[in-house]
């Protein structure tokens, strides 16, 4: 469907970059669900860097999930909060300034691409 996810990847802080199928990108904040319940588990940073997408919803090994329609607003509202983040961490990757990238916690492909 067109609000499935199509694309997504870890950041720092418990942070999620993704990319909607109807053109949509964001960043999705997980640091207000790690205390709830079944989410515990990705306090483990280790643990949150396996997320993926399976039948457009975001997800975990262990069947952790974010529907499409919990992260279409969200990343909306986080993608205004967060611009100045990403246009820092954007041209710090234009240049290959990893330094900037690692003291963000990025590193490689890691970061999101150029909007």
């Amino acid at each position: 469907m067109y609000w499935d996810v199509k694309t997504v990847r870890p950041l720092s802080d418990y942070r999620l970059y993704v990319e909607i199928e109807d053109g949509r990108k964001g960043i999705f904040n997980m640091k207000p669900y790690l205390n709830r319940g079944m989410f515990n588990e990705l306090e483990n940073v280790g643990y949150f860097n396996q997320v993926g997408v399976v039948f457009g919803a975001v997800t975990w090994p262990n069947e952790q999930d974010i529907a499409p329609e919990t992260l279409l607003g969200d990343t909306i509202s986080d993608l205004r909060k967060y611009r100045q983040d990403l246009l820092v961490l954007t041209q710090a990757a234009l240049r290959g300034d990893t330094g900037e990238l690692l003291l963000h916690g990025l590193a490689g492909n890691q970061y999101p691409q150029a909007f």
